[in-house]
């Protein structure tokens, strides 16, 4: 099919669109939210969807707080030849199919729709997704090619509907020839793969298998005995290696007996020397550690009497800021006692206060209200009069309109009517008249007609024009020309020249001109008769007049049908009179007082009621005043007043004068603030004095000097760490100088070093005498003891060893002897194997060519079904390559599923290779792949593919190639929906282009 037209009602945001295609390719342009997926989805519904459906799906195609239904009208042209029309409305609408050229003649209405349409395009009920595959919507381009979506378009139902028209049925005779091969292997294999028992080749291969057993037990004997015999060989070569190893290790033993002699000599003359040595750097030590304290020690102690002097003057300060918190805390106190009976006197007098304000005002409502009262009493019974009297107008006012609208009525049927429209023509006819008029008065003066072209540009202008004599001649020009004697002028490529016309015109053109300018004076001179009036202007009065007239006519028309019945205006009357009985007794009650204020004359929209209100006010606040006052005066309130307004700005006075100044309301949390930073300065001071006492009651050494400032400036440290340090340096400096004393033990440093100095010379030789001595890599007494024992246990167990081969070596002699009968055994073996091995070779070559006959059917199968993918195959393929080269591979699966693989060399391709291939490649290899699937349906029935920008990832070259390739189908027409109105400019003159935004269909520029 093709589509010819579409026409969209109330569909989502288009209000209404009609646009027409044609066969082959049609360029749909549109910005953003302008209705193109709308359109997408209209055709979509008129296709397939259910009018009587209610669906949430179709409600919204409605839009929002329309009444109307979604409406859409498609023309397609079948593959007959026939125009059909569809109609369709949602939700729960109607449908028809007609055929326009019989007249709308309707061929099916509402639910029979669907069945006709699907019988006219050969689509079966259950294939409506084959427009998922023809109708790209945008961003579902990529859902034909990626087996993770849920929704693809290639369901089971439409693979189906693809196959048959591609498949032919395989032929019987392979099915059957294949059934025989099968059976013939059925007789020697089982079901699942295995060898049958009962079968001939089983037998054989069992056969084979012990005699092939047997050979293997045979070639291990035999394999044993050469081993045993290279064993033999092995045995005689160690047992002359054991004998040379020995004695090297009985040399080495006599070597190591003499050097652990001279190692125990060096490890005594060791144990003579440590103690020694050891004394010696202890001493050399005690007295860097002792310098170093004596110079230490006195600038500790001048830090400490310098610390003491500080905390002494910190703990002074502290002392004053002490006394001065003491101080605001009694201040604190005392104002918030003041504070206090301030705010006491404050909550008097506003209880008294509010008390006096209420009294007050009651009075003054009931003082005002008793004012307004008598005036509005008297201003109902004046508004109850003038009602009454404006009800009595209003009767004679409406006899008096009927009359005066009659007498109106007889004097417009009795004048001719004459209507705006034909004033304006009129006007318009005289204006037309006076230019006719005028162009004659200029004609009849000349007859000339001249144009003055003025070229803009350099390139020349092409015209045709018709002289006087009805000769026919083509000019082109490239300067300023004047041009005359013409009749008819066409001029090519307005928008290079300027024209100027100037003349009149020919005699036979005035004849015509003074022809029309009669017929028009005749035409405005049977108008005027027939208002009888002789000028434009009094045909203007007496419209005027006219329409004055119909205008009062129309106000007394309105004011009759806005005046009020008689006989409502009677019982209205009566009403009116009890009310105003009512009100005469409420002025008696309160008589109007003699002088008016501006309040009491101020009108009301319902005097009546507002009175009777202000009578029911005025018993309610007499009654709440008197429970206000409960037996006292207003006077007397007035005194306690005043009594405890003098109270309490007499203690505000001197709250405001108390100490401290800086703060107005005294709290709890002020005073607790207070008495916690007293406390805090406390615990300071306690802090500082132990600290300083601490310091002071330290045991020092009575022969200690401070430091003078000028000798170092040590660093400042805490009191209790100052103290400590100089407790450890005191002990660690006696300690220092009792260890001095116990190292030196009654001896000097002097002979002390003269002994370790000895020791160190004679351990040195030793050590030069040990090292000289083989073997070298043993030094310590330890590792020689270790080497001596090792050597002895290595003799001990090569002997052993030695023994061991000679025993082995008499056993292997006597094993050597049976080789010749195992040899004889194993050629009968041989020569029994190589005749079972014969007969499987014969079944083996019989079960091969069935299993290769099976292996051609299924490739003979395999190849008949490839065909039927084959034009698929081969069109993706050779247009995927034609678009992106030959860097991918694709194959169709069985069940049309597409497979990339990329190029990695001449003739090897990497599997798998779908999502490293870019967004844009799989879109074009998606539309590709439905285009091919479209180009063999389009076979049995012409088809229609719709792109939603379905290349928006596709740069300008590939595009280039996608056009040229949509461009060579015959039988397929393309909508082709996009946003980018550059990407085809080049094509504008080559498709139906359609331009939404100018809000028209058929050829227009993109």
């Amino acid at each position: 099919m093709n589509i010819d037209r579409i026409k969209l009602r109330n569909w989502r945001r288009i209000d209404a669109i009609e646009l027409s295609f044609q066969p082959g390719i049609n360029l749909i342009y549109g910005p953003n939210e302008t209705g193109k997926s709308t359109i997408i989805e209209a055709i979509r519904m008129g296709l397939s969807g259910n009018p009587a459906g209610g669906s949430k799906e179709y409600r919204q195609l409605i839009p929002w707080g329309a009444a109307a239904k979604a409406e859409v009208e498609l023309d397609i042209l079948a593959a007959n030849k026939t125009l059909y029309r569809i109609f369709k409305s949602f939700p729960k609408g109607e449908a028809f199919l007609a055929i326009p050229a019989k007249g709308e003649l309707k061929l099916a209405e509402n639910a029979d729709v669907q069945t006709h349409l699907n019988r006219i395009l050969g689509i079966e009920s259950g294939l409506q997704n084959l427009w998922d595959l023809l109708f790209v919507k945008q961003g579902e381009v990529l859902d034909i090619i990626d087996p993770d979506r849920k929704k693809n378009p290639l369901e089971p139902g439409l693979k189906l509907h693809i196959e048959e028209i591609l498949r032919e049925t395989a032929q019987k005779e392979l099915n059957q020839f294949q059934q025989t091969l099968e059976k013939q292997l059925n007789s020697i294999f089982t079901a699942t793969g295995k060898l049958a028992k009962n079968s001939a080749y089983h037998q054989l291969l069992i056969d084979e298998r012990d005699s092939g057993e047997e050979l293997s037990r045979l070639d291990v004997l035999e394999r044993e005995l050469l081993e045993k015999a290279e064993e033999l060989e092995e045995s005689t070569r160690k047992h002359d290696e054991l004998e040379r190893v020995i004695k090297e290790h009985t040399l080495i033993a006599g070597q190591l007996k003499q050097k652990k002699e001279t190692a125990y000599a060096l490890e005594k003359e060791e144990l003579k020397y440590k103690p020694l040595e050891e004394r010696y750097q202890r001493l050399l030590a005690v007295g860097l550690e002792t310098g170093a304290l004596e110079r230490e020690l006195p600038l500790l102690l001048y830090q400490r009497n310098r610390l003491i002097e500080k905390l002494a003057i910190s703990i002074a300060e502290e002392e004053k800021n002490k006394s001065e918190a003491r101080q605001r805390l009694e201040q604190l106190k005392i104002k918030k006692a003041a504070a206090v009976v301030c705010d006491t006197n404050r909550l008097s007098l506003e209880k008294v206060d509010n008390l006096y304000n209420e009294i007050r005002e009651l009075k003054e409502e009931i003082n005002r209200q008793q004012t307004i009262l008598p005036h509005r009493s008297s201003m109902a019974r004046d508004a109850l009069k003038k009602e009454l009297a404006n009800i009595e107008t209003r009767l004679e006012a409406s006899r008096r309109l009927k009359q005066e609208m009659d007498e109106i009525e007889l004097k417009i049927k009795e004048e001719p009517l004459v209507t705006e429209k034909e004033i304006t023509l009129l006007r318009a006819q005289t204006t037309q008249l006076s230019k006719q008029k005028g162009t004659l008065e200029a004609a009849r003066s000349r007859l000339e007609l001249q144009l003055h072209i003025e070229p803009i540009t350099t390139e020349a202008i092409d015209l045709f024009m018709r002289k006087d004599n009805g000769n026919d001649e083509s000019l082109s020009i490239s300067r300023p020309t004047a041009i005359d004697n013409f009749l008819r002028l066409e001029l090519q490529d307005a928008e290079r020249y300027r024209l100027e016309f100037s003349g009149s015109m020919k005699e036979l053109d005035l004849q015509g001109l003074e022809a029309s300018v009669a017929t028009l004076e005749a035409e405005i001179e049977r108008t005027f008769a027939r208002f009888r009036v002789r000028d434009l202007q009094a045909l203007e009065t007496h419209y005027r007049n006219c329409l004055q007239l119909s205008q009062h006519r129309d106000g007394l028309r309105r004011q009759l049908e806005d005046s009020e019945n008689p006989q409502a205006m009677k019982q209205k009357k009566l009403d009116i009179e009890a009310q105003l009985r009512r009100v005469e007794v409420l002025s008696k009650a309160y008589p109007l007082p003699p002088l008016l204020t501006e309040e009491a004359v101020d009108s009301e929209k319902d005097p009546l009621r507002e009175a009777l209100f202000i009578a029911d006010r005025l018993d309610e606040l007499k009654k709440r005043l008197d429970e206000r006052l409960e037996g006292t005066s207003l006077q007397q309130l007035e005194l306690a007043h005043r009594r405890l307004h003098d109270d309490y700005q007499a203690s505000e006075r001197r709250l405001m004068v108390l100490e401290p100044l800086d703060i107005n309301l005294v709290d709890e949390h002020h005073i607790e603030k207070q008495i916690e930073k007293k406390n805090e300065i406390q615990r300071r001071i306690d802090r500082l004095s132990d600290q300083k006492r601490l310091l002071e009651e330290m045991n020092l050494d009575p022969g200690l000097k401070p430091a003078s400032p000028e000798e170092g400036n040590p660093a400042e440290a805490a009191p209790q760490e100052l103290r400590d340090q100089i407790d450890r340096s005191q002990r660690k400096l006696e300690g220092l100088r009792s260890e001095e004393t116990r190292l030196l033990d009654q001896e000097t440093a002097t002979s002390l070093r003269d002994c370790f100095l000895a020791a160190d010379s004679r351990l040195r030789d030793l050590k030069r005498q040990l090292a000289l001595l083989p073997p070298e890599d043993a030094t310590l007494p330890e590792e020689i003891a270790v080497r001596t024992d090792d050597i002895l246990k290595t003799l001990k167990e090569l002997n052993l060893q030695l023994k061991r081969l000679d025993e082995r070596h008499h056993r292997l002699m006597g094993e050597i002897g049976g080789h010749s009968v195992i040899a004889t055994q194993k050629d009968n073996e041989e020569a029994r194997h190589r005749t079972l091995l014969d007969h499987i070779r014969k079944h083996i070559t019989a079960i091969a060519a069935s299993r290769l006959l099976l292996e051609l059917l299924a490739r003979q199968k395999a190849r008949m079904h490839e065909q039927l993918f084959a034009p698929i195959q081969e069109r993706v393929s050779r247009a995927f390559a034609r678009i992106v080269g030959d860097r991918y591979r694709i194959t169709i699966s069985d069940d049309l599923g597409l497979d990339i693989r990329a190029r990695i060399a001449d003739d090897q391709f990497e599997d798998n290779v779908r999502d490293a291939v870019s967004f844009g490649t799989r879109e074009q290899l998606s539309f590709i792949f439905r285009l091919a699937i479209a180009e063999q349906l389009s076979k049995r029935e012409p088809q229609v593919m719709i792109l939603d920008d379905s290349f928006v990832n596709t740069d300008q070259e590939r595009l280039e190639q996608i056009i040229d390739i949509i461009q060579k189908q015959e039988n397929i027409q393309f909508l082709i929906f996009t946003c980018k109105k550059n990407d085809y400019a080049r094509y504008r003159s080559q498709f139906n282009c359609i331009d939404l935004t100018a809000g028209r269909s058929g050829k227009s520029s993109v």
